[in-house]
């Protein structure tokens, strides 16, 4: 930017130069390079802290979705990256052995309240015992536990949609069995409903990044575009300064001033919720320090966005 800068004032100064209005001298001939100087420390060092630029990413919440029961899966309701909406069926599984196991706690639990009914009613003809009448209370109430129990796990032989989303490639198929365990996930869903922005910010520049200042934020997948942002929060923790507990001496290494990140939200819900997983680009934070420089860097960014059509990086 600087270098274009430089030969706009040049191509001017020949101009003046050639239609005599500024004389050829001393001066004239090295003006470029104070020029260049000039905007170096008065515009584009000052800028690069309050007006700070880095690569921004879009992540995205992932569901590891595992069901809470398992069986032989009988119906796959969703498709590959077809929208979701939150409470839409993912899949069903085989509830016939959920069924049987509800029906049978049912018929035990009828019968112990009978006996509980039948005992009671004895007890106060004094021809029980209260001991009688507790037993077949808590008969019943562990009955009544058990069908809890049973009938969450019937409930969960359907599997919904946790938010609006959508899956990634689809590889369960009826008749696949799946499992109750972490490890085993049978959809990965992709949360659609917000999209998490995050800007590397080099830690020199980060003096005056505060929650709330105002980001243009350009996409290599949406090039041409200029999208309008917020600064949520700087996430000023990182891995490199953990220290983790250990049987040992701390090992010297060498020490790098690692880039933060800054959190943002884009002001358009409707926009964040159909960015792409992963697109990269450019953040720019406009800190409300030394705003003369913000043209510079608002120019820069649309020359970014132009160029997003034809440079991959």
């Amino acid at each position: 930017m600087i270098l274009f800068l430089t030969l706009i004032y040049i191509a001017i100064l020949v101009i003046l130069i050639k239609t005599k209005l500024v004389p050829l001298n001393t001066f004239t001939k090295t003006s470029p390079l104070l020029f260049s100087l000039l905007l170096m420390l008065g515009i584009f060092v000052p800028m690069q802290f309050t007006a700070p630029s880095g690569p921004v990413v879009v992540g995205k919440h992932v569901v590891q979705i595992v069901p809470l029961v398992a069986g032989q899966v009988t119906e796959v309701a969703v498709e590959a990256y077809t929208p979701i909406k939150k409470g839409d069926l993912l899949f069903r599984i085989d509830d016939r052995p959920y069924k049987a196991a509800v029906a049978a706690v049912e018929a035990q639990l009828f019968l112990a309240k009978r006996r509980l009914d039948q005992s009671t009613e004895l007890q106060q003809q004094r021809a029980g015992s209260i001991y009688e009448v507790e037993a077949a209370e808590t008969q019943v109430k562990s009955l009544e536990a058990q069908l809890d129990g049973a009938q969450f796990n019937l409930d969960n032989t359907e599997v919904f949609a946790p938010t609006d989303g959508h899956v990634t490639s689809v590889a369960l198929r009826e008749g696949s069995m799946v499992v109750a365990l972490p490890l085993a996930q049978a959809l990965a869903f992709v949360d659609d409903s917000n999209a998490i922005l995050v800007a590397q910010i080099h830690q020199i520049n980060l003096r005056h990044v505060a929650p709330g200042q105002e980001v243009e934020i350009v996409l290599k997948t949406r090039p041409g575009e200029i999208f309008k942002a917020t600064v949520e929060h700087v996430v000023t923790d990182l891995a490199t300064g953990q220290m983790a507990p250990g049987g040992v001496l701390p090992v010297p290494g060498e020490i790098l001033p690692a880039p933060f990140f800054v959190r943002i939200v884009l002001d358009d819900p409707e926009v964040s919720s159909s960015l792409e997983t992963g697109a990269a680009g450019v953040a720019a934070i406009y800190t409300g320090e030394f705003e003369v420089s913000y043209m510079i860097r608002r120019v820069m960014m649309r020359m970014d966005a132009w160029l997003a059509y034809i440079v991959p990086v």
